[in-house]
């Protein structure tokens, strides 16, 4: 009985030792079969299929988008000189209801990668999503990399004009490369009225109302059907192809368009963007056209157009050691920045968490301003203390920041 009893202990050790191997062969293969798929790189491009995607797409399904993905980069690649050498798109599965969209969305993350949506239940089935939403999609973000049109890393200010003419460019480019139309984006007879709209809007305006979602009028994506309509009009008022425009800023498509040659405040931007690119003489001039535009006597506007004219006719020098002593981490509850100097050592830049450097222009020793906002900051000399803190004024706000 004990050599029974001793045998069978060893049986069922055995019996275990096989159970629990096989439980790990089973839980290393369940592991493997639910494990993203990775595509290997071709033309720059690293497709990635989370394990949802990879587990109900067909071999076919696969193999399809990854030959549309290979082969739209390989084609935008050619067509936009900033485009990036090295990009990724993440593919997904969704339960969403896409059908507006062709069955598939698309996000630019970051200046290098792409998320794609394809819509599980797309009314007309995944293989028609895959044939013509991916195409049309691919493109649209692919120019939104190639111009720096990003969640993360966003090389543009604020304002839902800059948006409409971005995601207007991007449409259009899509629309020609891929040969297919989104109709969810034809604009009205009355678009030219939504465009006055658009660019009265504070800088601030909520991107979900004016752009992706609904009006609380009814009216939906206005920013984006406005945007190609601006896109549409600067191409028929100058005779530029959209990659010829897409090598132009927001407010010069705008200015192509004929929408803002009487408006003032687009004149004051577009003119920004000039004396920001030391354009001095295209900025001089589109200041006094922003004067002339002026609806009434307004000496506040004026006065301060005519300082920006007169800031760029004779620019204020601060030494490179007052720079210097600018530069560093300045922090608050509600806020943290930092003040670099530019890597040619020739300007103070600001630089925000997740977002690009944005050069700071004086308008005094101690007075800085950014040509991309409604932004203005100014260094105060603590008292006692060799050091600095910066009073920000963003969008109205106003920060205090002491230097860490």
């Amino acid at each position: 009985m004990a050599l029974f009893n001793l045998k069978h202990t060893h049986l069922q050790c055995i019996i275990s030792t096989i159970t629990l191997a096989l439980a790990a062969v089973t839980m290393l293969i369940s592991s493997n079969s639910t494990a993203n798929e990775k595509i290997q790189s071709k033309h720059g491009v690293t497709i990635n299929f989370d394990s949802n995607t990879t587990q109900a797409l067909t071999q076919q399904q696969k193999k399809t988008l990854t030959s549309t993905v290979f082969s739209i980069t390989k084609h935008s690649k050619a067509l936009l000189p900033q485009f990036p050498q090295q990009v990724t798109v993440n593919i997904a599965l969704v339960d969403k209801d896409l059908d507006k969209v062709g069955g598939v969305s698309g996000i630019a993350q970051t200046p290098t990668s792409i998320n794609l949506d394809i819509a599980k239940m797309y009314t007309k089935g995944i293989n028609e999503a895959i044939a013509k939403g991916v195409k049309n999609t691919l493109y649209h973000e692919y120019h939104h990399l190639a111009r720096g049109w990003t969640i993360e890393e966003n090389r543009f200010g604020p304002g839902i004009a800059i948006a409409a003419a971005n995601e207007g460019l991007a449409t259009v480019f899509a629309e020609q490369y891929s040969g297919i139309q989104d109709s969810w984006l034809h604009y009205p007879n009355s678009v030219s009225e939504w465009v006055r709209e658009i660019i009265n809007l504070p800088d601030n305006a909520p991107y979900d109302i004016w752009m992706m979602g609904k009006h609380p009028d009814g009216r939906e994506n206005i920013g984006y059907k406005a945007g190609t309509y601006i896109v549409h009009q600067a191409i028929k008022n100058s005779g530029l192809s959209v990659l010829e425009l897409s090598k132009l800023s927001p407010f010069e498509i705008l200015d192509l368009s004929g929408e803002i040659k009487n408006h003032s405040t687009s004149l004051e931007k577009l003119a920004d963007f000039y004396a920001k690119n030391q354009l001095t003489e295209d900025a001089i001039n589109t200041y006094k056209r922003a004067i002339n535009a002026l609806e009434s006597s307004n000496p506040t506007v004026e006065a301060r157009y005519q300082k920006k004219i007169d800031l760029l006719v004779n620019p204020i020098v601060i030494s490179k050691q007052q720079q210097q002593s600018y530069t560093g981490e300045y922090s608050s509850e509600r806020l943290n920045l930092f003040i670099l100097l530019s890597e040619d050592e020739y300007r103070l830049q600001v630089k925000l968490p997740g977002k690009p450097a944005f050069t700071l222009h004086p308008d005094s020793k101690s007075t800085f301003f950014i040509y991309e906002a409604d932004v203005k900051f100014e260094f105060v000399k603590q008292p006692d203390l060799p050091t600095y803190k910066l009073i920000a004024n963003i969008f109205g706000q106003r920060f205090e920041l002491n230097k860490s």
